[in-house]
């Protein structure tokens, strides 16, 4: 029986025609089919690298990467100046607090040895930034879809 992997020299060529020529790459093999597509504003956040979008008023410079959005969206689900545990959150690792730290989105108590020691807290500014990030995010489809 034929393996149904790719090799990695082969998944390479097919990411490297679907970035330059902007396409949707699919190979399908006994009912399996496996997709290679460049990353874009319009296709969400994929995992892994980094995220570029090529839409000027982008209200988050730089974007946000896949675990920072998956993590602000979770806060914003708790509400704002409530206590989160980044270790209970899915994606949520020592750099992504920084980094949401550092934009001022969220609020770091540093981690010790025990979960309770490792709060975040959701802040306005983090609130306002998410928010805007959807309600761009809507506009934008709205308007391609017309």
């Amino acid at each position: 029986m034929k393996s149904l992997q790719k090799s990695p020299a082969n998944l390479a060529a097919m990411a490297q025609v679907a970035s330059e020529y902007d396409v949707i790459i699919e190979h399908e093999c006994s009912g399996t089919i496996t997709r290679v597509q460049p990353a874009s504003a319009y296709n969400g956040f994929q995992p892994g690298g980094t995220n570029v979008t090529l839409d000027p008023f982008e209200p988050i410079w730089p974007p946000l990467n896949y675990r920072e959005a998956f993590t602000l969206r979770t806060l914003t689900e708790i509400g704002v100046d409530q206590i989160a545990y980044s270790s209970l959150i899915r994606w949520c690792d020592p750099e992504t607090v920084k980094k949401l730290a550092i934009r001022g989105y969220i609020i770091a108590k540093p981690p010790g040895r025990k979960i309770s020691d490792d709060e975040i807290r959701l802040t306005d500014e983090g609130l306002l930034a998410w928010t805007a990030a959807l309600n761009h995010r809507s506009v934008g489809r709205s308007e391609n879809e017309v």
